[in-house]
């Protein structure tokens, strides 16, 4: 089997929503620390500027993560006839047959591939999964383009037999 995604989605998942929650919580800690300065007294630092910011810091950075890491799948590995997917624990088996389309969005860090699948599978009828980083992405990779050349092949194929 070939690995198709890229390694460390795993932790991309994980690691990102953390970090921007902790500049959030940087923020909201100078905000928290200008306030209690100013009830003993002190300079007015004028931090309370920073509260929209930070509110609108949350809904980008939940937009962003959820329509571009949360969705991605842990790993996706070619299996000649199908692909093997595993997200959290879970594995599931989608024949070439089974997918319909291949996007591929290159000029998103990380650049993505969506599958989109005849029927709903365990991880819905969309399945989206990152791509190893390269110096050079321009072009389309050649494993992806070798699996949209073998999607189109299967789907043809299904489609003369019946």
């Amino acid at each position: 089997m070939t690995r198709l995604s890229a390694r460390g989605t795993y932790f991309v998942k994980r690691l990102n929503p953390l970090a921007l929650l902790g500049v959030a919580g940087l923020i909201l800690f100078s905000i928290v620390s200008a306030v209690s300065a100013r009830q003993r007294g002190g300079k007015d630092p004028e931090l309370f500027v920073f509260v929209p910011f930070l509110l609108c810091f949350f809904g980008v950075a939940y937009f962003i993560c959820r329509k571009l890491v949360l969705d991605l799948v842990d790993a996706v590995w070619d299996d000649g006839d199908a692909l093997v997917i595993k997200n959290r624990h879970q594995e599931v088996r989608i024949p070439l047959s089974e997918i319909m389309s291949v996007g591929y969005a290159g000029f998103q860090n990380p650049s993505r591939v969506t599958l989109y699948l005849r029927h709903p599978s365990r991880f819905g009828d969309e399945i989206a999964f990152a791509t190893p980083a390269r110096v050079f992405s321009f072009r389309l990779p050649p494993k992806i383009r070798g699996l949209m050349v073998r999607v189109d092949e299967a789907r043809r194929g299904r489609d003369f037999s019946t």
